[in-house]
């Protein structure tokens, strides 16, 4: 190799010696964030007495003569490599910045965290703290609350931000649908109804007297018209009453009163005689009366 051209590309044409070369390939990882040492590729080499040096901005690589070993002034890993006779630079590593490579650079400025998550910064990297209902590396995954879920056979699951709720069925109740709701609890009976549970549904036993899913309605005892003889009825609660027309009564008007025995008719009169009907009568008098 020409020495001239060897030197140029040492010291630059700046009269620096900051020569450097860019391979072609780039990042790995499933992010990119894995950076390839280029100094490991087989097509890398630096001139004579140059040390090949990996830098950290992706697959690249600068050929520099390292400082001697009684000046190392770079921290944190950085790696010390002149300028020229009189000065030096760090080359830092990946996370470390600053001239003596002494501050941490902040990774959370481009970060890959999801969902809300925080980017906690660390030494050459960093970590994603999730909000609650995510998970994975980056906060990228929706934790399925249902997968670990207690609800009952009676119950669906439905995943949730922070949690999981049942959804019960008909009949059921409960933060797990494992108990029976009673449906009596709200007093769905009236009148005095006796109210039976069932599973989502309940029965009412009515007094007598009503009727009906909820004994709400009043039974109607004249609809066996019980008032004989033109009797008039009257519907009660559980009961009725008969108006019994003249000439009857009794419960239900089926007793035929003797008109002719309440003295109706005259002292004079011979013969008391009522009609068929039961409600007239006709006096029979003596004669000259």
């Amino acid at each position: 190799m020409d020495v001239c051209v060897s030197f140029y590309q040492l010291m630059g044409a700046d009269n620096s010696m900051t020569t450097s070369y860019k391979t072609k390939k780039g990042f790995q990882g499933k992010n990119c964030e894995i950076d390839i040492d280029a100094c490991s590729l087989p097509d890398t080499s630096c001139p004579s007495p140059t040390q090949c040096l990996d830098l950290p901005r992706g697959i690249e690589y600068t050929c520099r003569i390292p400082c001697p070993t009684n000046h190392q002034h770079c921290v944190n890993g950085g790696r010390c490599v002149l300028n020229n006779a009189s000065t030096y630079m760090c080359i830092c590593a990946r996370g470390w910045s600053g001239q003596d490579c002494h501050i941490n650079v902040n990774d959370c400025i481009q970060h890959w965290c999801q969902n809300g998550a925080t980017c906690v910064d660390e030494i050459d990297g960093y970590s994603c703290l999730c909000p609650s209902g995510y998970t994975g590396v980056y906060c990228e995954q929706d934790i399925d609350y249902c997968v670990d879920s207690h609800c009952s056979e009676h119950g669906v699951c439905l995943d949730q931000q922070y949690n999981f709720t049942c959804r019960c069925m008909l009949g059921y109740e409960g933060p797990l649908c494992d108990v029976e709701a009673n449906e009596c609890n709200s007093l769905p009976c009236s009148n005095g109804a006796t109210c039976v549970d069932l599973i989502s549904d309940f029965r009412c036993h009515c007094p007598p007297g009503f009727e009906g899913r909820t004994c709400s309605q009043n039974v109607n005892d004249c609809w066996s018209q019980p008032c004989l003889n033109g009797g008039s009825c009257v519907d009660l609660i559980n009961d009725y009453i008969c108006h019994c027309p003249l000439g009857f009564k009794g419960k239900d008007c089926s007793l035929d009163i003797d008109l002719c025995s309440f003295g109706l008719c005259s002292e004079h009169t011979l013969i008391c005689t009522e009609s068929k009907d039961g409600q007239n009568i006709s006096c029979t008098c003596e004669k000259g009366e």
